[in-house]
């Protein structure tokens, strides 16, 4: 549903007009109930939300957030990258 830049804007400034102040977009938790069916590669989803943030005004831009087992953890989406990808 929210794989694509305008479905993602629009989620949002929809959420906005209600009230709904969306601070957050979670990579899919491990112990989310049916993630299988929603996740999202890791390398996927952080070019997704680097092509987002640069199409979306600051004001209403969520921060992105990877949630392994050890804690949370968000990744630069600009500049040098804080995160390592390792293929296993």
């Amino acid at each position: 549903m929210n794989d694509t830049v305008e479905t993602m804007k629009e989620l949002l400034v929809k959420a906005r007009t209600f009230g709904i102040e969306p601070r957050y977009v979670y990579h899919t938790m491990p112990e989310t109930p049916n993630g299988t069916l929603f996740h999202v590669p890791i390398v996927q989803a952080i070019e997704f939300m680097k092509s987002f943030s640069m199409n979306i005004a600051s004001t209403i831009r969520p921060r992105f957030v990877i949630v392994p087992e050890e804690g949370k953890f968000e990744p630069s989406l600009y500049g040098i990258p804080n995160y390592e990808i390792i293929d296993n």
